[in-house]
């Protein structure tokens, strides 16, 4: 768990700082995606993603919509490993309890993801996803 902590730690100083300063350059974090793209290279800062979504709704009063947009335009993602074991993964208990907000709208963001895959002419069919 002190992995996840560090990993956590350091992606949301990294948003943090980022935020702080396009607040004293821009002002309005609507242009963030004009002005930051946040690279993430590999698995282990992934968790940058749920994190922005967090400060930008819960301290910045974004909506949803509004926040998730932001988020979708500023972070590119590489991997160079095909390697299964080389893709980090944490059991869904170390999140929730370590970060518990951050596990909230990882949920919402894949409840939305799931609601968005299912068959358009059957909505209320029932539909195996995994």
């Amino acid at each position: 768990m002190l992995r996840l902590r560090q990993e956590y730690f350091l992606a949301s100083a990294g948003i943090q700082s980022a935020i702080r300063k396009h607040k004293q350059l821009f002002g309005d974090l609507h242009s963030l995606p004009e002005h930051w793209v946040f690279h993430l290279n590999d698995s282990h800062p992934i968790i940058a993603i749920p994190e922005l979504i967090r400060i930008l709704i819960d301290e910045e009063g974004f909506s949803w919509e509004d926040a998730y947009g932001i988020a979708t335009k500023c972070f590119a993602f590489t991997n160079h490993t095909v390697m299964a074991e080389a893709l980090e993964k944490w059991p869904v208990n170390y999140l929730a309890q370590l970060c518990p907000r951050v596990y909230m709208i990882i949920e919402e963001i894949n409840r939305r993801a799931i609601l968005a895959l299912r068959p358009s002419t059957s909505p209320n069919r029932p539909s195996r996803t995994s």
